[in-house]
């Protein structure tokens, strides 16, 4: 993971441990329960001992004795046993994790988990295109009907969390639904109940940020199929503001947020406007989209533009390559770009206007030659 992420942490502290079911290795679980019930003196005892400790009810020595041939043990009972015998919980004996109810096992958990691209994918998929139920034990779905975008969801959640058997249904799009007791932990975790992009991506490393706002324009975002301009629009403008102020963070200019209201729904939108050759290939090269019908349109718009490198913006270019190569001359730039020294020397002299580059004269054998390096 990039040294500039947060060092964000997920863990089975993060769960509440009465609600979490937990499939240990059998060898370990057996142990446990065997040292415990010796120490108690009997499996009545020790049902006595388990119930005036956690909120634990209708525990008697016949559910003891179910332990044993039980696949499943409640987190903090688990906790509780450990602690009881001065046994050390290990972690490497867990198999699979799961909610209470209904809830499906996660085989071979990630029982440490960071905030990787992979799970700031999954952040913004649940907030643009995916819900979290608060009021319905914490739903959690992820609706869409692409199917390449279904993969890559289910895909990101295997390596953050584990293998699962999906709960899968089909209309006219997939909607995909991932375990409760994970959505409510990201519910909360991340903040995804404020219409706000989360503190933790925000001040996240680079690559994070950009997975991120990829996900969210794969779901969310279009590009005009003549023009070529990318839009995000979505109802919370908090949240619009905030993808833009990410996406400003990779030097990507864009138009102010446009609230537009919808007649037939009655609502208010807001968005904003990608536009340019610049900004366009920008994107492209930064963000760019996972979604395989806007990734063709974006890169079929910008295959279409002649000046593929020069044009709007184009000090912006030679801007980028000075930080590209650290130092270049007038004439290296304009080989580069195909385009005449006088031209490359205008923008030069502009950005030095602005503070942003500097030269130093090269003595050649009749004239001085300009060495342009960005301050």
């Amino acid at each position: 993971m990039n040294l500039n992420t947060p060092n964000i942490q997920l863990s089975l502290d993060d769960f509440r441990s009465q609600d979490i079911f937990v499939l240990l290795r059998s060898t370990y679980k057996n142990n446990l329960l065997k040292k415990a019930i010796f120490k108690a003196g009997s499996q009545s005892k020790l049902a006595t001992i388990i119930k005036e400790n956690i909120d634990y009810s209708r525990l008697k020595q016949s559910v003891i004795s179910s332990f044993v041939h039980k696949k499943n043990l409640r987190l903090d009972l688990i906790y509780f046993l450990c602690k009881f015998t001065d046994i050390k919980f290990d972690e490497k004996q867990t198999l699979g994790i799961k909610g209470v109810q209904t809830s499906r096992m996660i085989y071979n958990p990630e029982i440490n988990i960071s905030l990787t691209i992979e799970l700031a994918q999954i952040l913004a998929n649940l907030y643009c295109d995916g819900s979290i139920e608060k009021n319905n034990c914490y739903v959690s779905t992820y609706i869409n009907g692409c199917e390449e975008l279904i993969d890559g969801f289910k895909n990101n959640f295997k390596l953050c969390f584990g293998d699962l058997d999906y709960y899968e249904r089909y209309t006219h799009v997939k909607n995909v639904r991932i375990p409760c007791f994970i959505g409510k932990l990201l519910y909360y975790k991340f903040r995804l109940y404020e219409d706000r992009i989360s503190s933790q991506i925000i001040h996240s490393s680079r690559d994070v940020k950009a997975a991120y706002l990829q996900a969210a324009f794969d779901d969310e975002g279009t590009i005009h199929k003549t023009h070529g301009q990318i839009r995000i629009k979505m109802k919370p403008k908090s949240y619009i503001k905030d993808v833009q102020k990410l996406i400003q963070g990779f030097d990507i200019e864009t138009s102010k947020v446009i609230e537009e209201y919808d007649k037939r729904n009655g609502r208010k939108y807001y968005y904003f406007l990608i536009s340019g050759m610049y900004n366009s290939k920008k994107f492209h090269d930064e963000i760019g989209f996972f979604h395989p019908k806007k990734k063709k349109r974006l890169i079929k718009h910008l295959r279409n533009i002649k000046t593929e490198n020069y044009g709007y913006k184009a000090k912006n270019i030679v801007f980028d390559i000075l930080k590209k190569h650290k130092s270049s001359t007038t004439k290296q730039i304009a080989k580069l770009l195909k385009r005449d020294k006088r031209v490359i020397h205008q923008h030069l002299t502009n950005l030095k206007k602005k503070n942003l580059v500097s030269f130093t004269k090269l003595k050649r054998k009749f004239v001085y030659e300009y060495l342009w390096k960005v301050i």
